[in-house]
């Protein structure tokens, strides 16, 4: 990693440690900046932050499974944070579990099988478990319709059939350790985790992302963010009270008849205390 942020122009074929130690440092023009909206995922989306600071000197990066079709579509995401931030994660750590992961490197974990992780499933906010509950009613859905279609069809190797890719991301702070974060990238059961990053890794869903988790899918983006808003004071709620003529007019009538009203049972209960008093 030392030297693959250097340049070798000039070095020849063959150099020394100390000449590859001394060489400069690769420069890149600035990607042009992207502004967010202020939630997570925008910020990580936009400007990998805080991951990429100092080349994701802080981050460890845990792949769950790292062969085949899922290691690729792990590094097709982090691919996607390099092209839109234009900073590589040169010194980021990458390994296959959390365990052995120092609690003050922020924690990037990608693959369809970290929710089987329990005391990792123990640190996510409420955003991503309605985020993963979503994407299995969604699986659930299109796969039961494929089943009416095919007739319990199931295909060579006996498996069931893969739903539309779907993926859940999630970028949130460590409950247990203040200023760490912690982003997570996966897929529900019966869809294809590689589909599913390629979706969102080759289109402009990346940039669309936004809220602490969101659902993704072909067809777009769903956020979810349960972050209270600040209760409106009393000159806020009034200036969004709108009135009408008619909601006026409603309101006057209704006042003018209990007056109504009010007088006839008052002028009522006069005569019944006079009539009484005759006698």
């Amino acid at each position: 990693r030392l030297f693959a942020a250097r340049s070798f122009q000039g070095l020849g074929t063959r150099f020394t440690i100390a000449e590859a130690l001394a060489a400069p440092r690769l420069q890149s023009d600035a990607a042009p900046a992207l502004t967010d909206d202020g939630t997570e995922l925008s910020r990580f989306a936009r400007r990998s932050f805080p991951f990429g600071a100092d080349h994701g000197a802080r981050t460890a990066v845990v792949l769950d499974q790292f062969e085949g079709d899922s290691r690729l579509a792990a590094f097709s995401l982090l691919s996607r944070v390099v092209l839109t931030t234009g900073e590589a994660w040169l010194y980021a750590s990458y390994g296959e579990t959390t365990a052995g992961v120092s609690s003050d490197s922020h924690l990037v974990v990608i693959g369809p099988d970290i929710t089987e992780d329990r005391a990792f499933m123990a640190r996510v906010p409420e955003e991503m478990r309605a985020a993963l509950r979503a994407a299995d009613r969604a699986v659930g859905r299109r796969s039961g319709f494929r089943l009416a279609a095919s007739a319990y069809a199931e295909s060579e190797d006996g498996s069931a059939p893969e739903g539309d890719p779907s993926g859940v991301v999630a970028v949130f702070e460590d409950p247990s350790v203040e200023g760490r974060w912690i982003a997570a990238f996966t897929a529900p059961d019966n869809t294809s985790f590689a589909d599913a990053a390629a979706t969102l890794a080759r289109s402009d869903l990346w940039l669309a992302l936004q809220g602490r988790a969101a659902l993704w899918t072909a067809s777009g983006i769903t956020p979810f963010d349960f972050t209270p808003a600040p209760a409106p004071s009393l000159g806020q709620r009034a200036s969004n009270l709108n009135f009408y003529p008619r909601e006026f007019a409603m309101a006057f009538f209704t006042l003018a008849l209990l007056f109504v009203m009010r007088g006839m049972w008052l002028r009522r209960r006069r005569v019944h205390a006079m009539s009484k008093g005759s006698r």
